[in-house]
Protein backbone atom coordinates (compact mmCIF):
# COMPACT_ATOMS: atom_id res chain seq x y z
CA UNK A 1 0.00 0.00 0.00
CA UNK A 2 1.48 3.34 -1.01
CA UNK A 3 1.81 5.97 1.68
CA UNK A 4 0.87 9.24 0.01
CA UNK A 5 -0.60 12.63 0.79
CA UNK A 6 -4.42 12.81 0.59
CA UNK A 7 -6.19 15.36 -1.59
CA UNK A 8 -6.91 18.86 -0.26
CA UNK A 9 -10.55 17.95 0.46
CA UNK A 10 -9.50 15.23 2.92
CA UNK A 11 -6.76 17.10 4.79
CA UNK A 12 -7.56 18.74 8.11
CA UNK A 13 -7.48 22.54 7.88
CA UNK A 14 -4.25 22.73 5.90
CA UNK A 15 -2.26 20.35 8.13
CA UNK A 16 0.44 18.38 6.35
CA UNK A 17 -0.34 14.64 6.26
CA UNK A 18 2.57 12.27 6.80
CA UNK A 19 1.84 8.54 6.85
CA UNK A 20 4.41 6.88 9.07
CA UNK A 21 4.95 3.14 9.28
CA UNK A 22 3.16 3.21 12.64
CA UNK A 23 0.17 4.96 11.09
CA UNK A 24 0.05 2.40 8.25
CA UNK A 25 0.34 -0.51 10.70
CA UNK A 26 -2.51 0.92 12.78
CA UNK A 27 -4.65 1.51 9.68
CA UNK A 28 -4.17 -2.08 8.54
CA UNK A 29 -5.02 -3.39 12.03
CA UNK A 30 -8.11 -1.15 12.41
CA UNK A 31 -9.44 -2.26 9.03
CA UNK A 32 -8.56 -5.95 9.46
CA UNK A 33 -6.27 -6.03 6.42
CA UNK A 34 -3.23 -8.21 5.86
CA UNK A 35 -0.62 -8.55 3.13
CA UNK A 36 -0.41 -11.63 0.90
CA UNK A 37 1.74 -12.64 -2.05
CA UNK A 38 -0.14 -12.97 -5.34
CA UNK A 39 0.88 -16.02 -7.31
CA UNK A 40 0.45 -16.65 -11.00
CA UNK A 41 -0.84 -19.78 -12.62
CA UNK A 42 0.57 -22.94 -11.12
CA UNK A 43 0.96 -26.34 -12.64
CA UNK A 44 0.81 -29.69 -10.96
CA UNK A 45 3.98 -31.72 -10.80
CA UNK A 46 4.36 -35.49 -10.78
CA UNK A 47 5.95 -35.77 -7.34
CA UNK A 48 6.48 -39.52 -7.61
CA UNK A 49 8.43 -39.19 -10.85
CA UNK A 50 10.43 -36.27 -9.41
CA UNK A 51 11.52 -38.40 -6.43
CA UNK A 52 12.84 -41.30 -8.53
CA UNK A 53 14.35 -39.21 -11.34
CA UNK A 54 17.73 -38.47 -9.64
CA UNK A 55 18.35 -42.20 -9.19
CA UNK A 56 17.45 -42.94 -12.83
CA UNK A 57 19.65 -40.10 -14.08
CA UNK A 58 22.60 -41.25 -11.95
CA UNK A 59 22.23 -44.77 -13.41
CA UNK A 60 22.14 -43.43 -17.00
CA UNK A 61 25.28 -41.33 -16.35
CA UNK A 62 27.08 -44.29 -14.75
CA UNK A 63 26.04 -46.81 -17.43
CA UNK A 64 27.05 -44.42 -20.22
CA UNK A 65 30.32 -43.55 -18.50
CA UNK A 66 29.60 -39.83 -19.00
CA UNK A 67 31.80 -37.18 -17.37
CA UNK A 68 30.46 -34.00 -15.76
CA UNK A 69 31.62 -32.14 -18.88
CA UNK A 70 29.22 -34.23 -20.99
CA UNK A 71 26.09 -33.86 -18.82
CA UNK A 72 24.04 -30.74 -19.56
CA UNK A 73 21.00 -29.23 -17.88
CA UNK A 74 18.65 -26.78 -19.59
CA UNK A 75 15.71 -24.90 -18.11
CA UNK A 76 13.39 -22.17 -19.27
CA UNK A 77 12.40 -19.08 -17.35
CA UNK A 78 10.23 -16.05 -18.01
CA UNK A 79 11.72 -12.57 -18.12
CA UNK A 80 9.17 -9.80 -17.45
CA UNK A 81 9.78 -6.15 -18.20
CA UNK A 82 6.44 -4.63 -17.15
CA UNK A 83 5.74 -6.34 -13.84
CA UNK A 84 2.94 -5.27 -11.53
CA UNK A 85 3.42 -5.67 -7.79
CA UNK A 86 3.00 -9.26 -6.64
CA UNK A 87 1.60 -8.38 -3.22
CA UNK A 88 -1.74 -6.88 -2.17
CA UNK A 89 -3.81 -6.20 0.94
CA UNK A 90 -7.00 -8.16 1.61
CA UNK A 91 -9.41 -8.52 4.54
CA UNK A 92 -8.29 -10.90 7.31
CA UNK A 93 -11.18 -13.30 6.66
CA UNK A 94 -10.20 -13.67 2.98
CA UNK A 95 -7.64 -16.25 1.87
CA UNK A 96 -6.87 -15.15 -1.70
CA UNK A 97 -7.13 -12.12 -3.96
CA UNK A 98 -9.22 -12.40 -7.09
CA UNK A 99 -8.90 -10.78 -10.48
CA UNK A 100 -5.11 -10.96 -10.79
CA UNK A 101 -3.72 -11.74 -14.23
CA UNK A 102 -0.02 -12.11 -14.93
CA UNK A 103 1.50 -9.61 -17.33
CA UNK A 104 1.96 -10.91 -20.87
CA UNK A 105 4.91 -8.58 -21.47
CA UNK A 106 7.55 -11.27 -21.23
CA UNK A 107 10.07 -13.26 -23.17
CA UNK A 108 11.15 -16.81 -22.48
CA UNK A 109 14.80 -17.63 -21.92
CA UNK A 110 16.35 -21.09 -22.25
CA UNK A 111 19.48 -21.38 -20.12
CA UNK A 112 21.89 -24.33 -20.36
CA UNK A 113 25.11 -25.41 -18.64
CA UNK A 114 27.08 -28.60 -18.11
CA UNK A 115 27.37 -30.32 -14.73
CA UNK A 116 31.01 -29.30 -14.22
CA UNK A 117 30.05 -25.64 -14.70
CA UNK A 118 32.82 -24.85 -17.17
CA UNK A 119 30.56 -24.65 -20.24
CA UNK A 120 27.54 -22.36 -20.37
CA UNK A 121 25.69 -22.02 -23.64
CA UNK A 122 24.44 -18.63 -24.82
CA UNK A 123 20.86 -18.02 -23.62
CA UNK A 124 18.18 -18.73 -26.20
CA UNK A 125 15.57 -15.97 -26.35
CA UNK A 126 12.00 -16.72 -27.43
CA UNK A 127 10.15 -13.44 -28.02
CA UNK A 128 6.51 -14.60 -27.99
CA UNK A 129 5.61 -17.40 -25.63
Amino acid sequence: MKQSKPSASTSQAGKEFSASKGWLTGFLKRNALHNIKITGESTTADEGAAKIFPEKLAKIIEDGDYSADQVFNADETGLYWKRLPNRTYIAKDEKTASGHKESKDQVTLLLCSNASGDRMLKPLLINKS
